[in-house]
């Protein structure tokens, strides 16, 4: 199966290497990396040019004309994919260096799998790991896995791909319109192994930890969650 990643950046030059560098440790190598920048002002579009000179695998790079905002960012990466496995990444995490392997074979072993999530460990901004994970946080709010939506731990076959594109627009996360999706349709694999680091930091894009310090953001999107799945 071809392997493509769709990797979203916007003013990420502290944290993107790490990233990107976690990508070239994988025991099965991406074939392409689709990396759509929201019109950064920072070094991204350099480190990435950079990155692309020397990968061993292709680095397609686009800079959208204006900012999108990151739903319609990785709605773009996602519909530049040519790959049969297209992996959603953000630009903050870093990738265990399994996590391509596992999860190609997770799609492998579970006929009808169109989506496959991971859970991972969070870490503080400069990846010291705390002693919980993603899915041991929705289980600490008495929530069922239903509700373990990131993005950033997706991946998805490309014969998904026509029933999530074009995101709506009154979903401001496209982890919740992707995973909802195929939770509907019954067609979505997590497992509780963490593939990855979830790295939380003041300039997070969305995040549990601190729609929790946010309880009039956080009920906003928990009303969403559960009227879309449920």
């Amino acid at each position: 199966m071809k392997v493509s990643i769709a990797l979203a950046t916007y003013n990420g030059e502290r944290y993107l290497q790490e990233q990107l560098n976690s990508f070239l440790h994988q025991t099965r190598l991406p074939d392409e990396i689709i990396a759509c920048d929201d019109c950064s002002t920072d070094r991204t579009m350099d480190i990435l040019k950079s990155f692309a000179k020397s990968a061993p695998f292709a680095v397609h790079i686009y800079r959208n004309a204006i900012n999108l905002g990151f739903t319609k960012n990785f709605e773009r990466a996602i519909s530049l994919c040519s790959g049969d496995v297209i992996f959603l990444s953000d630009q903050d995490d870093v990738w265990f260096p399994e996590k391509i392997e596992v999860v190609l074979n997770t799609f492998r072993s579970k006929k009808g799998a169109l989506v496959v999530i991971n859970d991972a460990r969070i870490t503080d901004e400069y990846l010291k790991p705390t002693n919980i994970t993603l899915m041991e946080q929705i289980h600490s709010a008495n929530l069922s896995d239903e509700y373990f939506i990131y993005g950033c731990c997706t991946a998805i076959k490309s014969e998904f791909v026509p029933l999530i594109l074009p995101i709506p627009s009154e979903y401001f996360d496209h982890d919740v319109w992707i995973h909802s999706i195929s939770c509907t349709l019954n067609c979505r694999v997590s497992f509780f192994q963490p593939l990855q680091f979830y790295r939380r930091h003041t300039d997070s894009a969305s995040d549990f930890l601190q729609l929790k310090r946010n309880p009039l953001q956080f009920l906003i999107k928990l009303y969403i969650i559960v009227n879309t799945i449920l």
